[in-house]
């Protein structure tokens, strides 16, 4: 007996079946694409990284490119120590963070990162067998969702050398003007740290005249507060105490 093709059963039946297929569908390219997909997050990650060192090459070699210039070390964060018994290749800060094992809870988190890891990876650029430049992972909250960036530190440890940002859910044409380069650009040379050596850096609509205050400010995005006040919180975090701080105070002991 022939089914009735206009019945409800026949017609849920038909749609089940053809959701279940291209569910499977999906499934089974999203599996197939992944590895595709991480090599290529990874590789934005390098681009990344040597555009905050100053050093990229549009069209270039992005793999040699970092693998000559670019060594990649473990630090303990809360001394800035090198840390050896961390795997560099396979170490992920964010994952750590949420280990009780491997970091902790945030009670002061301007940043709204919730958690931080025990150790951190950096990226020191080396010329002639010396570090001139080190770039920094970076993530805090914007408006709509964590971002994440990488800011370039000289070899001084108190001025910055690039900022980038390669991950973000902010809006178009507003925050998420932080990926501009015009106004990445606009970070260079600015010394973050006051006289007391606290991280000071500040988006503002008008640079000061004095050049100490200008040294602290750049331009805030138009019609992007949340967004402005997330890098600012974002910035200053990772160069205090409990980020990036200690390490550069390392760094500059250094030279």
């Amino acid at each position: 007996m022939a089914k009735n093709k206009e019945s409800t059963s026949f017609v849920v039946t038909v749609a089940v079946v053809l959701s279940l297929v291209c569910a499977t569908l999906v499934s089974l390219a999203a599996i197939s694409l992944k590895p595709i997909q991480d090599v290529n997050a990874a590789k934005e990650k390098k681009k990344n990284i040597l555009m905050a060192a100053g050093i990229y090459q549009e069209g270039g070699d992005i793999e040699a490119l970092f693998n000559d210039n670019i060594e990649v070390i473990a630090i303990e964060i809360p001394s800035g120590a090198a840390a050896s018994d961390i795997d560099v290749s396979t170490f992920d800060a964010v994952k750590a963070a949420k280990d009780p094992n491997k970091g902790q809870a945030l009670a002061h988190d301007p940043a709204k990162i919730g958690y931080i890891a025990n150790h951190a990876l950096v990226y020191q650029l080396v010329e002639a067998g010396r570090v001139e430049k080190v770039i920094l992972p970076i993530r805090g909250y914007g408006l709509w969702g964590t971002m994440f960036g990488f800011l370039a530190m000289n070899k001084d440890g108190k001025t910055v050398e690039g900022l980038t940002f390669y991950e973000h859910k902010e809006t178009p044409g507003l925050g998420a003007e932080i990926a501009n380069p015009d106004w990445q650009a606009t970070w260079v040379g600015k010394q973050p740290y006051d006289a007391n050596n606290i991280p000071k850096m500040s988006l503002v609509k008008s640079i000061s005249s004095d050049p100490i205050v200008a040294g602290h400010q750049v331009d805030t995005l138009a019609g992007a507060t949340l967004t402005s006040r997330g890098v600012e919180a974002t910035v200053n975090f990772w160069l205090g105490e409990q980020g990036y701080g200690p390490y550069l105070n390392q760094l500059a002991s250094q030279e």
